[in-house]
C-alpha cells in the first residue's frame, strides 16, 4: 500500500513540475532561513549588513524521502560602497546573486544571475530606510529525456524505443527578470532592533512555455517581512522573532518563528574592531507545511547556519515527516577604521 502511495505522489509531483497543459502555478524557490538569502527575499537588503563586504552560499536538499531530491544552490556576494563618513549611512549597496534550482526525475531546474543595487537614507537619528532593484537573466530547463510514461511499457517492460505520445517540451529557454524593494530599520539602542520590508519579483511580464500552445505567465511574487533583535539588559541573551509572507497567483507561504541569541566572549578583533561571535538555536513554523528546527553559530567573521524542515502536511504520510535541511555558510568583513578605500582584502 505504501508503494502505491509512494507511486501517486511521484506522479503528482511530476505533473505539477512538467507544468505542461495542466493548471498548476509556477513558484519560486525559497529558503526557510529567509534572512540567510537576503537578496533572494528583498532587493533591498543589498548591503544591509555591519561591515563592508559579505559573502554567503546556501544549499537546499528536499525531498530525498518521496524521490529524487530537489536541490538548490546559490550564492550572493554584496558590499557597501561610497558611505557616509559622518552618518556611516546614505550609502549604496552593490551585490550579485545566482542559484541553480533542479527538481524531480525530470530535473526541471532554474537558473538565474542576478545584479543588485540599493541605496540607504538615513530619515532620522534612528531610521535607516532603503530601496533595492535588482535584474538579470533566467534560464528554465527541463531533462525531457529521462521521464518514462506508461504507453513505454510493451507488456514485458519498459521499452525506451517507443514514442511516448507526448507533447515534446522546449528543453529551454530565456528570459529577463526585474524585481524591487523597500526596507525600513528602527535601532532604538543596542537593546532593540527592528526591520520591516516588502519586495516584488517579475515585475516585468514573463511567458513560459515549455511546449508550443501552452504559454503560462509567471505571477509576480510579493513578499512581506520583518523581525527584531531584543537584548535582555544585563545578559548575553537576545530574542530573535521573525515572519515572512508571500504570495504568488494562487499560492501563499507565512512562515513565522524565532531564534535565542547566546553572546560569547568577544575575543577576536578584525583591523582593531571587536567581532561578534555567538550561537543562536530556535524554529519556524511554516504554515501547513513544516516545522524549522535552527541552529547557528557565528565565530569572527564566519557564519554557519543549519536548518530542517520537519514536514506535517498531508505528504507526511509517505516522508514520514522528512522535509529539506539547509546550509548556509557566510562570510563579512567588518567596518574598517579608514573610509578612504573598500578592499576585501
Amino acid at each position: 500500500m505504501k508503494n502505491i502511495v509512494l507511486y501517486r505522489v511521484r506522479l503528482y509531483v511530476t505533473l505539477a513540475l512538467l507544468n505542461i497543459g495542466y493548471n498548476v502555478d509556477a513558484q519560486d524557490i525559497h529558503f526557510s532561513m529567509f534572512n540567510e538569502s537576503p537578496m533572494l527575499t528583498n532587493p533591498a537588503s543589498t548591503g544591509d549588513f555591519v561591515g563592508d563586504h559579505r559573502v554567503i552560499m546556501n544549499y537546499r536538499q528536499q525531498w530525498a524521502a518521496v524521490a529524487i531530491p530537489y536541490t538548490t544552490y546559490a550564492f550572493h556576494y554584496d558590499g557597501n560602497y561610497f558611505r557616509n563618513n559622518r552618518t556611516k549611512e546614505n550609502r549604496l549597496g552593490i551585490g550579485v546573486t545566482g542559484y541553480s534550482d533542479k527538481a524531480g526525475d525530470s530535473e526541471m531546474g532554474v537558473s538565474q544571475l542576478l545584479l543588485n543595487l540599493s541605496y540607504f537614507k538615513q530619515l532620522k537619528q534612528k531610521h535607516v530606510v532603503s530601496v533595492g532593484f535588482q535584474g538579470g537573466v533566467s534560464q528554465r530547463s527541463i531533462a525531457y529525456e529521462k521521464l518514462t510514461w506508461g504507453n513505454q511499457y510493451d507488456g514485458s517492460g519498459y521499452n525506451s524505443q517507443l514514442d511516448p505520445m507526448e507533447p515534446i517540451p522546449n528543453q529551454s529557454f530565456m528570459y529577463g527578470d526585474v524585481a524591487c524593494g523597500l526596507n525600513w530599520r528602527y535601532e532604538q539602542n543596542r537593546f532593540l532592533k527592528t526591520q520591516l520590508g516588502v519586495s516584488m519579483y517579475h515585475l516585468n511580464p514573463i511567458q513560459m512555455e515549455y511546449v508550443s500552445g501552452f504559454e503560462e505567465q509567471l505571477d509576480r511574487n510579493i513578499t512581506v517581512h520583518g523581525g527584531l533583535e531584543y537584548m535582555v539588559k544585563n545578559t548575553s541573551t537576545s530574542f530573535l522573532p521573525g515572519f515572512l509572507y508571500r504570495r504568488q497567483g494562487k499560492a501563499s507561504e507565512l512562515l513565522f518563528g524565532g531564534l535565542i541569541k547566546y553572546q560569547l566572549p568577544e575575543n577576536g578583533r578584525y583591523n582593531g574592531n571587536i567581532m561578534e561571535q555567538y550561537i543562536a538555536m530556535g524554529s519556524y513554523y511554516r504554515w501547513k507545511d513544516a516545522f524549522v528546527l535552527a541552529f547557528i553559530y557565528s565565530y569572527k567573521n564566519v557564519k554557519m547556519v543549519f536548518s530542517y524542515d520537519v514536514n506535517d502536511s498531508g505528504i507526511s504520510a509517505v516522508s514520514n515527516g522528512r522535509g529539506a535541511f539547509e546550509l548556509t555558510l557566510a562570510y563579512h568583513t567588518p567596518y574598517q577604521r579608514r573610509y578612504s578605500g573598500s578592499s576585501l582584502l
